[in-house]
């Protein structure tokens, strides 16, 4: 008997251990969508890791780690997605050597990662391999972690399908496409809670829990999710307006892991983080944010970063930032714009500015809010009239936001 010990690093949250016991059995743990690329998945034609492969445009969209795999590592990648869709608990992989662990395992990731209809998985598994005597083949059992506790996976799959179903149906009531994905993205910040407790529960878990809020099952059905749970569902309803999504992972800049999406809208790429859009405040201004919904690579860097060997798009457009798009964006402090743009907004809870410099943003702020020249905008004049109003400002992401009494 062969018995050897690896161990990777994935994340989100945890440090995942892989033990391979050939002929026997092997395990490996993980955190379901919140386990990432911080190695590489993809394989070189030798059996060795290798760097993910070159994709552009709307190829990267395509099942990007079933694409990183070696050609074994794909026939094993069907085999299990087939049993898996069709909502097995357990797959069963014929191979002609007792040593496809690792050629399984990356095969299992990559369904995984490429896959979010698979809510039920949280990437983890047993790995069980019994050798025919006469022809030395062996037959592997796979035994995914699985979301427990919500009823048989038919049952689940069932729940969640209805509510995208009558989600996306709303959706697609709005003409334009970036609105219907918009809405989808508002849809999440609106219904659904961080469960700020199942990060702990998942931090000092065994790995082979799948923790609802962990999910998009989490986020569907029970109102509640982690940062993979929002990226699941959120990949899951835009992809069924026909639009690629996937899932980035990586974490924040000197701080915890994370992760979130990338859209191909129009010929361009752009990432969009419906966590951080989601206000964790309750109270006077708990209102949704758009900071993060369709921003490229130089936006993104200043708060995230990506995880080592994720297979990502590039995303340098900004034509439709949200305030871009919205024509909520000013590259420099001029009042007869602002007044412009506050009209647009003037129906509003709130009047939200974003500028193209910092020195902008402040020379906003002493006009508007230290001249007090907010109460001459013309849109606002009678809103404002004897009432006060309330500021934010964010540094980083160069936006300027009053909130305006009722």
């Amino acid at each position: 008997m062969k018995f050897w010990k690896k161990s990777k690093l994935l994340c989100l949250f945890l440090v995942l251990a892989l033990s391979v016991s050939l002929l026997s059995s092997c395990t490996l743990d993980g955190l379901g969508q919140l386990l990432s690329g911080l190695v590489d998945l993809g394989g070189s034609e030798d059996g060795g890791q290798g760097t993910p492969p070159v994709l552009e445009g709307n190829d990267i969209y395509n099942k990007p780690y079933y694409q990183a795999l070696t050609d074994e590592e794909k026939l094993f990648y069907q085999t299990i997605y087939t049993s898996l869709a069709a909502k097995n608990a357990t797959v069963e992989i014929q191979a002609s050597s007792d040593d496809k662990g690792d050629a399984i395992f990356a095969a299992f990731s990559a369904v995984a990662r490429d896959n979010p209809q698979l809510f039920w998985l949280n990437g983890g598994a047993t790995l069980n391999g019994k050798v025919e005597p006469l022809s030395k083949k062996t037959t592997y059992t796979l035994s995914p972690y699985i979301l427990t506790g919500y009823g048989s996976i038919e049952e689940m799959s069932d729940a969640v399908s209805q509510r995208i179903t009558a989600i996306v149906e709303e959706a697609k009531v709005l003409p334009d496409l970036y609105d219907q994905i918009l809405f989808l993205h508002d849809y999440l910040v609106d219904s659904v809670e961080y469960d700020s407790d199942a990060v702990d529960d998942i931090l000092e878990g065994d790995g082979k829990t799948v923790h609802p809020s962990s999910t998009s099952y989490g986020a569907f059905i029970e109102g509640k999710a982690v940062c993979s749970g929002y990226a699941a569902a959120f990949a899951i309803l835009v992809q069924e307006l026909n639009v690629p999504c996937i899932r980035v992972q990586g974490r924040k800049i000197g701080g915890e892991n994370h992760e979130w999406n990338a859209v191909y809208f129009e010929g361009a790429s752009y990432f969009v983080d419906v966590t951080w859009d989601d206000p964790l405040t309750t109270g006077e201004h708990d209102n949704r944010s758009h900071l993060y919904y369709f921003i490229n690579q130089a936006e993104l860097s200043k708060t995230h970063e990506i995880a080592e060997g994720e297979i990502v798009p590039t995303c340098t457009a900004t034509a439709h930032e949200y305030y871009r798009h919205h024509g909520y964006f000013s590259e420099s402090y001029d009042y007869a714009q602002f007044c412009a743009i506050a009209a647009k907004q003037a129906n509003k809870d709130t009047v939200v500015v974003r500028f193209g410099s910092l020195n902008a943003l402040n020379a906003a702020i002493r006009h508007l809010s230290e001249q007090e020249k907010i109460f001459s905008v013309p849109a606002l004049q009678e809103r404002l009239r004897g009432k006060g109003y309330s500021l934010s400002h964010n540094d980083t992401a160069l936006t300027l936001t009053f909130f305006l009494p009722d």
